[in-house]
Order: C-alpha cells, then sequence, then structure tokens
C-alpha cells in the first residue's frame, strides 16, 4: 500500500478480472482502489466489485449508491443487510463513526454455521455512498478489518478533469429507445442539454395487423429537469424531485440499458 502511485491504473469492466496489487477505477462511483495482495476483483453485471481469493477465506463487497445522504448511509450501515433471499447480515449495534464515515459488524447465519462480517463506508463528492463489506469464518474478522481500513485509506478520487470530460461526451446529445412487442411500439427521447438541462419524452402506439400495418397513439410522456454523468451512469432529476438512474454499457459499438439497446446521437440543444 506503501507504492500506490506506483501500481498500473485499470478502469473496471463486468467479468473482468483484477489481480491483487492493481489499481481500479470504479468510474460509477467516480474513484479507484487498489485490489489486496493476495486476492483478485471483478466487476459484477450488477455493479458490485467483488473480491475473492484462492488461498484466503471469505470475500469482499464493494458497493456504491447515488442521491445518498450521511444520515442515510448510517442508517443502511445499522440495518439488516440481505445478501440473497436466505441470508443477510444481521448487525451487532448501530453503526459508529470511524474516520471520515460508519463502521459496524455482523453475524451471518447460514446452514454451515454462523459467519462474521465487517462494513465501512463513507461519502463521496456528488452525494455518493461508498462501501465495503467483508465476511468469513469468525477467527478472520480481524484480518478483514485490517483489509478494508487499508483499501479506505486507499482510496482516491478521479480528477475534476475526466469528470468533466465525461460530461462533454454527453452533452448536447439524445438517447433515443425503441421497442416493439405484442402489437405495441414504445419510443423514449431524452435530450441532455449543454445547460445541464434535460427533456424527456416518451410514446406509445398500438400498431394493427392489417396489411397497411397502421399505428395508433395510446399516449404520451413528458419530463423535464436537470442531469448530470459519472463515468457512464447518467441520472436525471426531474422538477418534482424524482430521480433516474440510466447505466449505459458498451457491448461492441453500441450501447445498452438493462440489455436494451440505445441509441447516442447528436441533440437539439
Amino acid at each position: 500500500m506503501k507504492s500506490l502511485v506506483l501500481l498500473t491504473v485499470l478502469t473496471a469492466q463486468p467479468g473482468q478480472q483484477i489481480a491483487g496489487g492493481e489499481r481500479v477505477q470504479l468510474r460509477e462511483a467516480n474513484c479507484s482502489i487498489v485490489v489486496p495482495k493476495g486476492w483478485f476483483g471483478t466487476l459484477s453485471d450488477g455493479g458490485v466489485f467483488l473480491i475473492a481469493s484462492h488461498t484466503h477465506s471469505g470475500m469482499m463487497m464493494v458497493t456504491w449508491d447515488t442521491g445518498s445522504t450521511d444520515a442515510g448511509l448510517q442508517q443502511f450501515l445499522s440495518s439488516m443487510i440481505p445478501l440473497d433471499e436466505m441470508t443477510a447480515l444481521q448487525p451487532l449495534s448501530r453503526a459508529s463513526r470511524r474516520g471520515k464515515g460508519y463502521e459496524n459488524t455482523y453475524t451471518i447465519h447460514t446452514d454451515q454455521g454462523d459467519m462474521s462480517a465487517y462494513a465501512r463506508g463513507r461519502m463521496l463528492p456528488g452525494a455518493i455512498a461508498f462501501g465495503v463489506i467483508g465476511m468469513g469464518p469468525p477467527a478472520d474478522l480481524a484480518q478483514f478489518k485490517s483489509r478494508i481500513a487499508d483499501m479506505m485509506r486507499g482510496l482516491r478520487l478521479l480528477n475534476v478533469k475526466s469528470r468533466k470530460q465525461q460530461t462533454v461526451v454527453f452533452a448536447g446529445k439524445r438517447l433515443e429507445s425503441y421497442k416493439t412487442g405484442e402489437g405495441l411500439a414504445h419510443r423514449r427521447r431524452i435530450e441532455l442539454c449543454r445547460n445541464g438541462r434535460f427533456r424527456d419524452a416518451s410514446s406509445s402506439s398500438h400498431y394493427s395487423k392489417t396489411p397497411t400495418h397502421r399505428l395508433r397513439s395510446t399516449g404520451h410522456d413528458r419530463d423535464s429537469g436537470r442531469w448530470h454523468v459519472l463515468g457512464t451512469t447518467v441520472t436525471l432529476v426531474s422538477n418534482d424531485g424524482g430521480q433516474e438512474e440510466l447505466i449505459l454499457r458498451r457491448s461492441g459499438d453500441q450501447w445498452m440499458i438493462d440489455g436494451q439497446r440505445w441509441f447516442l446521437v447528436d441533440g437539439d440543444c
């Protein structure tokens, strides 16, 4: 951990394995961390960075959420954290202040016996809640605390220039999607204006199976507000306070959101 500035900087991609000792950029969280030596990391399709080892017991999860608050982060770490439908982290107490964030310990009840878990989290600029959770045999709890402390000390924010470059990629562009099926055609157009505003318009139409394939409009929706981007996650904040995250992923030369193709073209504002 003393030679972080000499490490190769990689950007996490879904399914890519990052070796221990490497610094990896988590663009959606707007930060970078170092994977502990003797371990390896993989970004899941769900946006969680998983850290495991062939020689050490247990695992660690690096996770983040946008639109959060300091109080919300403390409440999250103080509550039960589900891992799946059958397993959850049961907090032993309320999360307490540690450095720039909070920490807590947990018990995990499994068919193979109880395990222990430890979590630390802190707020990052842009209302991003960032956390690391380690879990494994109770005897390894102290080691997880040490590894996670090293990771939190080694956390670095992506530079301002990088964030501005990300915004330039999307500013003045329009996101479009088209979806048809079962007699319904749906179209959505989102204008990402250079002044930080957005205009969202969607329309739906039924089409008949007659020789002319005539369309019949069934509805129109419009929304507007402000937008911002971190990495390839575009966040829309509506005038009524509603918020939507669009996580764009590259698939060859195409943009995908939740498995559906979207088009990024020049916009009108």
